[in-house]
């Protein structure tokens, strides 16, 4: 009978989150907030369909950790290595500063010392589940301000380690107490060298092995259990599961396979990181606020406004461009799952009662909640700021090229190869550090800023630019770069790159000449090869291509583009 009890709650569950995912998708808002809303609705505090959502905890668990595995696949530690000036210095930052807030407001609302203490700890992590998630939604794991965001909330869970460590000896700071600490730090450097022989020597040469058997299904269990296995070892060990989940996917993603195995990956991990979102909302009691509505607006404020803007100051004092620092500000402006291990341990040393940790529960859930809206306004406003450079991380080179490349990622990067290999003069704006140093090492102009900024845009010579090209990513930051470009120079003519077929249109009314979507173009080549390579006549099948690019873009788009004697 319990069997099919735990069967009915899973398949509820799973129903109302692909609902709430549904609705959501359809208004436009991130898919996690449909999950958590969805969850209180069906919990215990809401129509009871789920009484016991504890049943399902593991299956959650093991979501978070697919998760994670799957960031660190993708992530890689050359990755992680980008950022690290700013993710280290920054998150480091972030954490003091979060920790004292907590305890100033613990000191306010009349809690002992080892209660504020605690308090000021749970206020420094964010959700890495969310975080992770949102970026994913967006795009945006592999951008500049996602290696920071990452950064900064794997660094925060590496520090919830230790205070789990200094929780244990609070107040009794003996000998005994830094033994175990060290105790600690020991098992973590142990912890690092074992993940990296095995990425180097071990996990490797397992995937060849399973790969050349040819069987997608024991290369995908072979994935699995390297997930799981490490994030048991790692919670055998006393660190986190999902830390461990991540260690794994980095182990991989230095191997030739990591691509697959993330493909293999990515549908189970979504099955499983609906479950745990929805299952979160449904530990979220709204009755508590009855008779602690005013301690829990205080401790939301503290985690909504005072933590964002304190990450916002870190991110901006380590070396982040303005619009990153918001981005982060508003993305981490939450608690994380971390929180409720540290409560939780704090509670059974005696340390916070069950009342507090009922609110700090309340709290940090409510903050997951609001997570959500709270980043997309974020990442709105930060799209609509000027490119303010902190001082240590400006470079300043004047445009002169008649070619203005903005972006310089995966799409920017080949088009500058391009321009280069026919020798055309071309100045590039990004915001990525490390991009920018790498093309002025070449010798190439490059401009450290947001390619949206009048400014940025103005002193890379987009008044006297032939042809821009917007390889951005981002929508909005399409149609803010073309509406200042035209500020600047009405005629210049500008190719602008979009993500959907509804956004070629927005694109055009922006004020771009020539508009390309990616995935139409990728199907129409591949549309081209497959009719070639079963002996279609060629005249047909590229006068039927055509007919294609018609429908969807405006025939200027295909004029024959500036001759490359006006433009050197």
């Amino acid at each position: 009978m319990t069997g099919s009890h735990l069967l009915i709650d899973l398949t509820v569950v799973l129903a109302a989150g692909l609902a709430a995912g549904l609705l959501a998708r359809l208004l436009r808002l991130p898919t996690i907030l449909g999950y958590l809303a969805v969850g209180v609705a069906i919990g215990p505090a809401g129509l009871r369909l789920v009484t016991q959502p504890d049943r399902l905890s593991a299956l959650a668990d093991v979501g978070v950790a697919l998760l994670m595995f799957a960031l660190g696949v993708q992530l890689s530690f050359r990755t992680l290595a980008r950022a690290r000036r700013e993710v280290f210095l920054g998150a480091t930052l972030q954490i003091v500063l979060c920790a004292a807030l907590g305890w100033a407001v613990g000191g306010f609302l009349g809690l002992g010392t080892e209660a504020s203490v605690v308090l000021g700890f749970v206020l420094t992590l964010s959700s890495t589940a969310i975080v992770v998630k949102q970026l994913a939604d967006a795009g945006e794991l592999e951008s500049h301000a996602g290696r920071v965001l990452l950064g900064f909330v794997l660094v925060q869970d590496l520090a919830a380690i230790l205070m789990l460590a200094l929780l244990s000896g609070f107040g009794k700071l003996t000998a005994g107490g830094a033994l175990e600490l060290a105790t600690v730090v020991a098992r973590a450097g142990a912890l690092l060298a074992v993940t990296l022989v095995l990425a180097i020597l071990i996990i490797p040469r397992v995937l060849a092995i399973v790969a050349d058997l040819g069987s997608k299904e024991l290369f995908l269990i072979t994935a699995v259990v390297v997930c799981l296995g490490s994030a048991a070892g790692t919670a055998a060990a006393g660190f986190s599961f999902a830390l461990g989940a991540f260690l794994a996917g980095l182990i991989i993603s230095e191997s030739p396979y990591s691509h697959q195995v993330l493909a293999e990956a990515m549908p189970l991990r979504d099955v499983l990181a609906l479950l745990f979102f929805t299952l979160l909302g449904t530990l979220i009691d709204p009755t508590i606020l009855r008779g602690s509505a005013t301690t829990v607006a205080w401790l939301l404020a503290a985690v909504l406004v005072g933590k964002g803007v304190l990450t916002i100051a870190s991110a901006f004092a380590a070396g982040s461009d303005m619009r990153t620092a918001v981005r982060a500000g508003s993305a981490l402006a939450n608690i994380g799952e971390f929180s409720f291990v540290v409560a939780g341990v704090a509670l059974a040393l005696g340390q916070i009662d069950s009342h507090l940790y009922s609110l700090i529960l309340t709290t940090a859930l409510l903050s997951m909640l609001l997570s959500p809206p709270l980043s997309w306004a974020g990442s709105l406003l930060a799209h609509r700021l000027p490119a303010v450079i902190a001082p240590a991380e400006s470079f300043v080179a004047e445009g002169t090229a008649r070619v203005l490349l903005c972006g310089h990622g995966r799409v920017g990067r080949r088009i500058g190869d391009a321009l280069a290999a026919f020798n055309i003069p071309f100045t590039v704006i990004d915001y990525d550090p490390t991009r920018v140093r790498a093309l002025q090492e070449r010798g190439l102009p490059a401009i450290y800023g947001d390619a949206t900024a009048l400014t940025v845009l103005a002193r890379a010579g987009a008044a006297q630019a032939a042809y821009v090209v917007l390889a951005l990513p981002d929508p909005v930051d399409v149609r803010t770069a073309l509406h200042h470009l035209r500020q600047l120079n009405p005629a210049v003519r500008a190719l602008a790159r979009v993500h959907h077929d509804r956004l070629i249109d927005d694109a055009y009314q922006a004020g771009a000449e020539e508009v390309v979507q990616p995935e139409l173009e990728a199907s129409l080549e591949m549309m081209r090869h497959t009719l070639l390579s079963l002996d279609c006549d060629p005249t047909p099948v590229q006068r039927y291509i055509d007919g294609i690019r018609a429908g969807h873009y405006r025939p200027l788009a295909f004029r024959p583009g500036p001759d490359p004697d006006d433009l050197a």
